[in-house]
């Protein structure tokens, strides 16, 4: 076994020190490690927080481009709306409350040469499961579908396309399935008679 050695301190007094011992490490060497360590957490934290921020641009860039495409339709669908009612060929026509059904009334302003309608009217509420349909009946033909059209359309027209110059026999409102249908299956519930 080793004996310690003896060395002189600035004292004067022996002290041992094992000869095996190893120095203490610099405090730099410490401070230095821990800086290196802060270092990258900041750098992970901050890479994170740029992700995030970079996330919520790209949502704001896809909210905004919604909200343009919207403005857009909003927009071609108000000036449809305009040509319809400056029209001097538009026609208006009333739909009445059919027998046994629930009780509305209803309006829409036709204009064949630009296949377009204004429709606004109010109807009973239907069922939860069910909506209402607006289509074209032609002189000739299948009906058209006007789409779904809300039970209280009264405070605001709905704009419905069809082929331009199909000339109306009669427009009619049926209660559909909720998500609508391709062709009339449900009981009339409006109906109004072109010309009349």
């Amino acid at each position: 076994m080793e004996q310690p050695r003896i060395e002189q301190s600035t004292t004067g007094k022996p002290s041992a020190t094992p000869q095996h011992a190893a120095p203490n490490p610099p405090r730099r060497v410490r401070w230095g490690l821990r800086f290196a360590l802060g270092f990258g957490i900041a750098t992970v934290v901050l890479a994170f927080a740029t992700f995030e921020l970079a996330k919520q641009d790209l949502d704001r860039g896809k909210q905004i481009k919604q909200l343009q495409i919207q403005a857009s339709q909003d927009g071609a669908a108000l000036q449809a709306m305009g040509q319809v009612t400056g029209a001097p060929d538009s026609v208006q026509v009333t739909l009445l409350q059919q027998q046994g059904g629930p009780p509305g009334q209803a309006h829409v302003l036709y204009n064949a040469r630009l296949g377009l309608a204004l429709y606004s009217g109010q109807v009973a509420l239907p069922p939860a499961d069910k909506c209402y349909q607006l289509w074209l009946v032609p002189a000739s033909g299948s009906p058209a579908n006007g789409g779904v059209v809300n039970a209280n359309q009264e405070s605001g027209a709905v704009l419905a396309r069809f082929i331009p110059g199909v000339a109306a026999k009669q427009f009619m409102v049926t209660m559909e399935p909720r998500e609508g249908s391709q062709e009339p299956t449900g009981p009339k519930v409006l109906l109004g008679v072109a010309g009349s």
